[in-house]
């Protein structure tokens, strides 16, 4: 016999404490670690109609606690080699809650209100006594006793009593029990009834018993253990330190909402399970066993099965406790091997066998089971748990008779598992299931529950069966399963293809918008116009019915253009979504043997269309091609019949499984599918719109652009300009073929006078006029760089301001205007700009300036006689470094230092815009290397920034940039009112002292700024004396005019 050291003579055990069994260690694990989340917490709510006094009551309690010392259990784990506990003669006051005012229905609510945030009451497990009473009154002979305390204290078999003796010592009390024979039996010198075994003798058995066998043994049970079987989704359970530390062993934590649902057989069926049990020689609970074993294999596919058994542990070494209370439970794994061709009797007998075979060992502690399993560790040994009793609480105790039986006991616990299924073998078998919501919805397992009660009743009614003769499906559901969800058939039209459909639905007003994106609508007449044009321009490609063609454009208007032109030329699409990663979609484009592919400029670079002579695969470019597709035939679709066989469209699975296979999906099978559709969705012209949100390559997509369309809905394509991703390129097939222009952009720009603002709030203009702009649906807040001068002097890093207002908004652009890259190392401006984007979720972009003022140039002065070449060159060194490249430069003491950025920005690429007015050269330069623009009406007129404009573009398309593309920025003194003669009223004064402001500025450098030049032949010549000329009278009617 081996017996733990902890035997030895330890100073804590004169004080009348004794250790923790390893089941009581695990709860007190759960409760020190989530001491709130009402695990483990029992609640037992007693209804009693009849009269209560609440000082007998308290009597009632008091005097059991006498007799009962566990009532008053403490624990000590601090400053102790182990965890301890103690028991006392200790309860608390009962709390007396008044409802009577209220009606029945408030009373409810008050209750239920209650017993939630009790449970959530942490108790302290070192402060005694671990439990709570609360007395509802709600009427004369209608009350409400909550009993509740930690489960460590005490096991199921302990509750019913404990409430015998209270509730019988407060019967005796008020039935007027003799005065003198209580006395007596509290009188000093009496005589105390025979001593039973304590729940201490049982810790002190516990440690002592002889282990030698049980590693061996449960290392055999154990081999090949098939892991924890599971009914629920929500993905695999884990575990805490330890394996155990468990309300019941080697649980995970779960602690969404609970729910409990249950159900009662009849008695004449329960006689029948008993009947099964007599003649297989099993207990009515090894039969629930079988029934739960044979379920979990049904909903798992499994052959072998798992789960957890909680076992009443009461018989020890030579003593029987079913009259004491304390924590005797213990939480053992159950495996049933499942063979359909076992007969079930001895299926049955099995099973029962396994569980005597674990009898003499069933006081091993879970957490050593899991350590002997072989499980890996985190992983529980099982997902659900049986708890098994001869009767519920309530009906044991009404077995009592008289009062008792005007009195309800319902007992609210909650466990560590995911699923708990209770059984009562009472007359009528009681099945109560309490799951969490999370891992189990009500309705499965409200289905759960109800298959394992058919199951029951099939194994009762067909005892000589085969255990793949019984069925797990009632009648009424096998019928609604096999035949009423399969009954589908309904009237297609002959001959129905998916771009007829959506030609159906378009038929009406031509006018009615049908494709929305961003800005940009479509209407009815236009998408049809459009996809025939492009039918006919894929026809003059070399596009033939039944070939493929694939679709690499980004989520826009042009997109569903594609997809139905692509339909209408015969063919069927390919989705090659411009998100994918390149190999990917080289692969895709390969496999499939595509004859043509729709795409853009930049997006046929990922795509690796092989183009060489002989490759047959043409390319047809919205962007470039746009003319010569909106030249073709746009009245009707190309003349041809396509059959409902043949394909509309072919997708690739994900290669989760290995190498991606494309699946031919035909025109009869998505028409089938957009008919069936319409028994769960419904819609008409103009009733309603769809946001599409899925990418073209998932079939999801096929549900929300052709149902839509076809069923004379608006289409809503959520666009791709989310952070990471950048703004949209404008769609290309619009124009002649009708839709609308995109809206123009409005912004706000920041260049405020330093003197002009509130001391002490000299931000507040900034941040108001963001958090405005973020809420109406501007496009963007900008910020100037501006250095030692009150003209934008609020303003010497756009970066730290840009970070205020990403801070407080949350959609609108976050802009430069600009950064004078010449006066900075542009590791610096990339850095600082790549924490904006992160704190604002991707919504930066910047103007860059080579900068004018020489002043400014204290910051760097060896750049300020080539700093428009400085700002070119760095513009693509902070594009590098944008893009994650890692680049080198000088460092100290002569050597180079290679660095990357951090942290990594969210958007791709950085949008980037140059500030420009005079220079045309400016405007080629930007248009020439894809960017962006940013200028004013300073100094040129309107015809003149046309002229520039022209040049940009020109520059832009020359280079090879998608056509129509660039993006030029104009910054206006903009005000908006009703006339322009209440505008110039309201802007005048304040119009006149920012002008002010910036008089000094200019006048003193005014050669610098190619807008403040003179135009002729001769070297500029500064102006800026000029200025100085003037009297104050004549400066301010110089502002006047402007």
């Amino acid at each position: 016999m081996r017996v733990h050291a902890r035997l030895e003579k330890d100073p804590a055990r004169e004080k009348g404490e004794y250790p923790l069994t390893p089941m009581q260690e695990g709860m007190l694990f759960h409760y020190l670690s989530e001491p709130g989340s009402g695990v483990d917490i029992e609640q037992i709510v007693c209804s009693l109609r009849h009269p209560v006094d609440v000082g007998r009551l308290q009597a009632a309690w008091d005097r059991t606690a006498r007799g009962l010392p566990r009532l008053g259990t403490s624990f000590r784990w601090v400053g102790v080699p182990q965890p301890l506990q103690r028991e006392g003669a200790v309860v608390p006051p009962i709390e007396v809650r008044d409802l009577s005012a209220f009606p029945p229905e408030e009373q409810e609510a008050r209750v239920t209100s209650f017993l939630e945030e009790d449970r959530a009451r942490p108790f302290h497990l070192d402060e005694p006594p671990l439990l709570r009473l609360t007395l509802f009154r709600l009427g004369e002979e209608e009350h409400r006793l909550v009993w509740t305390f930690p489960h460590i204290v005490m096991d199921g078999r302990s509750f019913p009593i404990v409430l015998r003796q209270v509730l019988g010592h407060h019967d005796g009390v008020a039935e007027g029990e003799p005065e003198d024979a209580r006395k007596a039996e509290d009188a000093p010198g009496a005589v105390p009834p025979p001593e039973s075994p304590s729940y201490a003798d049982f810790v002190r058995w516990y440690e002592a018993r002889d282990t030698g066998g049980e590693e061996a043994f449960w290392r055999k049970y154990l081999g090949g253990y098939p892991g924890p079987t599971s009914v629920l989704g929500g993905g695999p359970l884990h575990i805490g330190p330890g394996g155990s530390q468990g309300g019941r062993g080697n649980e995970a934590s779960s602690r969404g909402p609970r729910r409990e649902t249950s159900l009662r057989l009849s008695a004449e069926e329960t006689h029948r399970l008993r009947a099964l049990g007599n003649a297989a020689g099993v207990s009515l609970n090894t039969v629930v066993q079988g029934a739960w074993s044979l379920l979990l294999s049904r909903y798992s596919g499994d052959r072998e099965v798992a789960f957890g058994a909680v076992r009443a542990c009461r018989r020890w070494g030579t003593e029987e406790s079913g009259d004491q209370v304390g924590m005797f439970i213990n939480t053992l794994p159950v495996r049933a091997r499942v063979e359909g061709s076992q007969e079930l009797k001895g299926w049955l007998a099995e099973l029962s066998q396994d569980q005597r075979s674990l009898r003499p060992h069933e006081h091993t502690p879970l957490i050593h089971l899991q350590q002997w399993s072989g499980v890996p560790p985190g992983t529980p040994l099982f997902e659900s748990l049986l708890v098994y009793d001869h009767a519920h609480l309530d009906t044991t105790l009404k077995e009592e008779g008289g009062i008792w039986e005007r009195r309800d006991f319902e007992l609210l616990e909650r466990t560590t598992y995911p699923v708990t299924l209770y059984g009562y073998g009472e007359e009528a078998l009681l099945l109560k299931l309490a799951h969490d919501l999370a891992r189990l919805p009500a309705g499965a397992a409200d289905r759960l529950l109800g298959h394992l009660a058919h199951l029951l009743r099939e194994m009762g009614s067909r005892p000589g069966s085969r255990l793949e003769e019984l069925e797990v499906l009632p009648s009424d559901e096998r019928r609604r399963l096999l035949s009423d969800w399969n009954d589908t058939a309904r009237q297609i039209p002959d001959g129905a293809t998916v771009h007829g459909m959506v030609s159906g639905g378009l038929a009406g007003d031509p006018q009615r918008s049908v494709v929305e994106c961003g800005e940009v609508a479509l209407s009815a007449g236009a998408l049809e116009e459009l996809s025939n044009r492009m039918a006919h321009h894929l026809r003059t490609r070399g596009v033939l019915p039944g070939d493929l063609v694939g679709v690499a454009l980004p989520r826009s208007t042009d997109m569903v253009v594609a997809l139905l032109g692509v339909l209408k030329a015969g063919a069927a699409y390919l989705p090659l979504d411009p998100e994918y990663p390149p190999e990917r979609l080289s692969f895709m484009v390969e496999d499939s043997g595509v004859k043509a592919v729709i795409a853009t400029r930049d997006t046929v670079a990922a795509l690796e269309v092989p183009t060489g002579e002989g490759a047959g695969v043409q390319v047809v470019l919205v962007d470039q091609d746009r003319e010569s597709i909106l030249a073709a035939p746009g009245a009707s679709p190309p003349d041809l019949r396509v059959e409902p066989e043949e394909l509309a469209y072919v997708i690739y699975t994900s290669g989760s499984t290995g190498r991606p296979k494309g699946v031919q999906v035909e025109h009869r099978n998505v028409v089938n599918f957009l008919e069936g559709m319409d028994d769960v969705l419904s819609g008409g012209p103009g009733e309603g719109a769809w946001l599409s949100l899925t990418s073209l390559s998932f079939d999801i997509s096929v549900l929300e652009i052709f149902w839509t369309l076809s069923r004379g809905l608006t289409l809503v394509l959520h666009r791709d300009d989310t952070p990471g991703k950048g703004p949209l390129p404008p769609p290309f097939l619009l124009g002649e073929a009708g839709g609308e222009e995109r809206a123009m952009e409005m912004s706000l720009f920041y260049f405020a006078s330093d003197s002009g603002q509130d001391p002490g709030n000299r931000y507040r203009l900034l941040l108001e006029g963001a958090r405005f702009a973020d809420q109406e649906g501007f496009s963007a807040i900008w910020t100037p760089e501006r250095h030692f001068h009150a003209f934008g002097g609020l303003y010497p890093n756009p970066a730290v301001a840009g970070a205020a207002v990403a801070a407080i908004t949350s959609r609108v652009g976050i802009r430069a205007g600009s950064v004078v890259l010449p006066l900075h190392h542009p590791v610096r401006v990339a850095e600082e700009w790549s924490v904006v984007d992160n704190l604002s979720g991707g919504r930066v972009g910047i103007s860059v300036a080579s900068g004018w003022h020489p002043d400014d140039f204290l910051l760097a002065p060896e750049n300020h006689a080539e700093r428009k070449e400085v700002m070119f060159r760095n513009i693509d060194v902070v594009k590098q470094l944008w893009r994650g490249e890692r680049l080198s430069f000088p460092g100290p003491e002569g050597r180079e230092v290679e660095v990357g950025i951090m942290p990594r920005p969210i958007q791709k690429e950085l949008p980037i815009w140059v500030t420009t007015a005079g220079s045309v050269d400016t405007y080629r330069e930007a248009g020439h290397r894809g960017l962006r623009v940013l200028t004013h009406l300073l100094g040129q007129t309107v015809e003149e920034l046309g002229e520039k404009i022209t040049a940009y573009r020109e520059a832009w398309d020359a280079a090879g940039h998608p056509a129509g593309g660039g993006h030029v920025s104009l910054m206006l003194h903009t005000f908006v009112g009703e006339d322009d003669e209440s505008v110039r009223e309201v802007v005048r004064e304040p119009m006149k002292d920012y002008l002010r402001t910036s008089v000094g500025l200019i006048k003193n450098f005014a050669s610098a700024w190619t807008a403040y030049r003179r135009k002729s032949g001769k070297a500029p010549e500064a102006q800026g004396d000029e200025f100085a000329q003037l009297s104050d009278e004549d400066m301010d009617a110089l502002l006047e005019f402007s």
